[in-house]
């Protein structure tokens, strides 16, 4: 299973290599945010008749059907009963467990990297009322801003 490290807005390339041709084979994804609680998204695949699966492929179904190449880590969903409303992860990212199964064995794991602004290089300068993010370099060519209301005026 080979994925990469990616951009928490960017889709990364999910490989798994040796399955049996035309396996049905479950992606699992569990990743933990920033408070602990670990959400998980699955979906189904076949193996195509090189025994391979990637996220490039439909999903045949489970938490979300056809080709998303990041329906595994935007489909995730806190456990049942967790009153936890969006998944929120530190400015570094997050890592993602990745499990492969074929008939309910598990065939392969890894980790994949979610990168966040900071792990590319990004400082983050926190405000009181706002938060600004900066390239690692000197020349700022794109600011991000993100106003937080007091909603007072």
């Amino acid at each position: 299973m080979s994925p990469q490290a990616a951009l928490v807005d960017q889709p990364a390339a999910v490989t798994v290599q040796g399955l049996p041709a035309g396996a049905q084979t479950t992606l699992t994804a569990r990743a933990k945010d920033i408070d602990g609680i670990t959400w998980s998204s699955s979906a189904e695949f076949q193996a195509i008749s090189a025994g391979t699966v990637s996220l490039d492929q439909p999903s045949l179904g489970d938490s979300y059907t056809g080709v998303s190449p990041m329906g595994l880590f935007t489909r995730m969903t806190p456990p049942p009963g967790s009153t936890a409303a969006a998944f929120l992860h530190g400015p570094a990212g997050y890592d993602v467990e990745l499990e492969a199964s074929v008939s309910g064995r598990v065939a392969a794991t890894t980790m994949a990297k979610r990168q966040g602004p900071t792990a590319v290089g990004v400082r983050i300068t926190p405000d009181p009322c706002r938060t600004m993010c900066r390239p690692a370099a000197r020349e700022v060519r794109n600011v991000v801003r993100t106003a937080v209301s007091t909603g007072r005026r």
